[in-house]
Formats: C-alpha cells, structure tokens, sequence
C-alpha cells in the first residue's frame, strides 16, 4: 500500500512539515482506504505504524528498531511513548497520537539526510501534558540534545493570530432579539425532567487486538455539564463515537442515548437533530468547503449539513442573530468564514452546534491549537453558553486547566493495572 505523501516531502524541497491538519487527513484517507468488506475475517488492520515510518524513504528490509537505534533516537522514541502503537493501524490512532507518529518521521527522516529541515507548527498543541514536558526536555532546554545535533534544521511555529474577549453590556439589539426567542427557549427548558442522556454498560473496545475501552460503565443526565479528561489516545475519540454512532461497536454493547439503546430500531436523524457535535473533523470540513457566510454556517445547524442547501426559516434567522449578538460577533454576519481566524471560526461552529437547541453539545478538545487569548474567548462563550441554553454540554479536554465553572462534574480516564483504561468520576 502506498499512502504516506505529505505533500511528497513539500514537493521535494527538503521540508517537512508537522502540524495536527496533516496528522487528521492522514487518519481520514487510512479510513476512507478501508478494504474490510473485502477481507476474510471482514477486518482490514490498516497500514501498521512500523509499515509507515518505512514507508517511501527507506528500503523494505529496513528493520525499525535498527534504525532508530543507529540513528540514536531511542530517547524521543521513548518520550512519545510509541513502543505501545507498534502493532496499531493508524485508522485505529487518535489524532493527537498520528501527531506523535509525524513527528517522529519527521526526526527519523532528518537523521537519516532523507529532508533538510522539519517545520513544526503548533507543536504542543493536541497532546497530552507528559509528552509536552518529554518534548520540551528534548527540545528546548539549555542542553537540548535534538537541538544540539540537527542544529538549523529544526523551525518551531505558531500560526494563530490573537485576538481579545471584551465582554460588553448586551446592546439593545440584543434585548430585543432575546425577547422575540425567549418564548422558544424558555418552552424547550420547560418541562424538561432530568433525564438521562447517556449510559453505558460494561463497555468494551477493542481494535485490531488492542483493547481501548474495558468494562466502562457511565452516565450522564440532562443538566449536568461535565469534563472528561484523559491522555492522547487513552479512548475519548472512541467513547464520543459510541455517542454519534460512527464507531460500529456501539452495536455489540450496552450503550443508550437518550433513553433508546442503540440499535434498536432509531436512526441516526432520531440522534442528530438532539445532538450537537464540534470537533476538529468538523472545523477542517468547513475550512475545505470554500467561501460561506458566517450567517449560512451558523443556519446549517438546524439542517446539520456542511454548508446551507435549503432555504431557512425567518425564525431561523433571528436565531443567528441572537447567538452572534450574545458572543458579541454581530458584526461577522455576513463575512466570510474563511477570512476569519482560526479561533473566531472555531466560536462560530460552537454557535453552529448549539443553534438548535441540542439536548447534548459535545465539545471534543475546543481549544485545540488556539492562542490564549483565543482559548479564553471559546471557554467564556461556554460558559455563557450554559447559562443561557437548555443544552447540556460534554466538553472533552486533555488539559486540566479548561475546567469551567458550570461543569458541576469530571470524568477522568487513568490506566487500568491490566491493559485499557477506567473511567473515574468526581463532582
């Protein structure tokens, strides 16, 4: 299988390039190259970690810990903790862990002369608080020993523009627009028991022979914003996917959403239209669709569609204008969303997500690769979001320090002493 390409090593300048974009499109063509339906067994492993780092630059009878041994390289290997991915599919990897991988090339590339010169674009940004500190002893010390040996050939990169929160009186637009939604609003908390949203029993995950989830039980109840917390790639993509139904072993587990378990007879519109979701994936879907305004990304939130193919509802619009108008972003209406930066895209998906009213927001890393002051920026909108929506809201985080005030609760994910992780709760 050919597949590793980033950009043909930069067109064949020498250059390469790590960055979370490339990590995610590695993993969605692994996916889409996904031959199970025509496998014996019906189960395609993917391209095996090892196959890759050989991959293109280095002779097949190459030897991966001969390599890295020769090349001196043992101690990043370690400080990325990749020994346990060796036998992992990348389709089966997060994107924080493909991260990891890509850098690794990258050094294994550059120690053996294959490039001249690694970019790393917001580095730290998508992994776990461990590897950041491995990282920065290798990288950044006064001795840093990577520095020391491929000196000039290593660029560090931020790319987000920064920008400030003011939050200021509401103007009076936004009084009124309030007012003319507040009857809809206040009907879809009205009424409302706590109900439960989300429960799992004994759930179990395994991927090509490697277990990710063991024995889960969890619950979570309407009204209860929670953080779940854990390492890259300690399952937390996998548990949100068990919620939307992209993972297919939703089926072979005790799963319920919304009080039905899965697969027994709801389709995935019955999950969608009570579901809201931002996520990277779809950050990049939206960065990819071409020119779209503010106002049509936030009205295809209640089609949950990429992009806006129908023609909305009056009711609809004024919604729009009354999130902007509480994120104090009425002026972005009618702009392009890809003029915007990286965070004011990112605030405007929230928006998206929670324009319909969803029983459960879902929120998979939201700060990820923004600046401080655009984290603060998302973290407030959260918080106001909470306060001012029915909506209960799962934010996912690797970093402990985006607890919020309205997040009464924390799942976190620790290591089993077997194999796998547990998930530990506290309020």
């Amino acid at each position: 299988m050919k597949m590793f390409n980033p950009k043909k090593i930069e067109k064949n300048t020498g250059l390469f390039k790590v960055s979370f974009e490339e990590a995610h499109l590695l993993i969605e063509r692994e996916r889409k190259n996904d031959n199970s339906e025509f496998m014996e067994g019906g189960f395609d492993p993917g391209t095996k970690l090892e196959i890759f780092l050989l991959q293109e630059c280095f002779e097949k009878e190459s030897k991966l810990h001969e390599l890295i041994e020769k090349a001196q390289l043992q101690d990043l290997w370690n400080a990325l903790s990749l020994e346990k991915l060796l036998n992992r599919g990348l389709k089966f990897l997060s994107t924080g862990e493909m991260k990891k991988v890509l850098l690794f090339k990258a050094f294994l590339l550059l120690a053996y002369r294959k490039i001249e010169k690694i970019i790393l674009i917001d580095l730290y940004d998508g992994l776990d608080f461990e590897t950041v500190a491995n990282l920065k002893d290798l990288l950044e010390t006064e001795d840093s020993y990577l520095r020391m040996r491929f000196p000039n050939a290593i660029e560090m990169q931020k790319t987000n523009e920064a920008f400030s929160f003011d939050k200021k009186t509401s103007p009076k637009q936004e009084i009124d627009i309030r007012s003319a939604l507040s009857q809809e609003i206040d009907s879809n908390q009205r009424g409302r028991e706590k109900k439960e949203l989300v429960r799992m029993e004994k759930v179990n995950v395994t991927w090509s022979g490697v277990q990710v989830l063991k024995n889960i039980d969890w619950q979570l109840f309407e009204g209860e914003h929670s953080l779940i917390l854990g390492p890259n790639g300690c399952g937390k993509t996998t548990l949100l996917e068990l919620i939307s139904g992209d993972n297919s072993q939703v089926y072979c587990n005790d799963v319920y959403i919304f009080g039905k378990k899965r697969g027994s007879g709801e389709s995935i519109w019955d999950i969608k239209k009570q579901l809201g979701i931002v996520s990277y994936k779809l950050h990049l879907e939206y960065r990819l669709l071409g020119s779209i305004s503010v106002e049509n990304v936030l009205l295809s939130g209640f089609y949950d569609s990429i992009g806006l193919y129908d023609a909305p509802k009056e009711s609809e619009k004024k919604a729009v204008l009354f999130w902007l108008a509480l994120a104090n972003m009425s002026e972005y209406k009618d702009k392009d969303f890809a003029s915007l930066s990286y965070g004011m895209q990112r605030a405007i998906l929230i928006l998206r997500s929670v324009i319909k009213t969803p029983r459960l927001l879902i929120l998979d890393e939201p700060c990820h690769a923004l600046s401080p002051s655009e984290r603060s920026f998302v973290l407030a909108l959260i918080e106001e979001i909470a306060k001012q929506s029915a909506t209960t809201i799962l934010h996912v985080s690797h970093d402990e320090t985006e607890f919020l005030d309205c997040e009464k609760k924390i799942f976190r994910f620790l290591p089993n002493t077997e194999k796998g992780y547990r998930i530990e709760y506290r309020s």
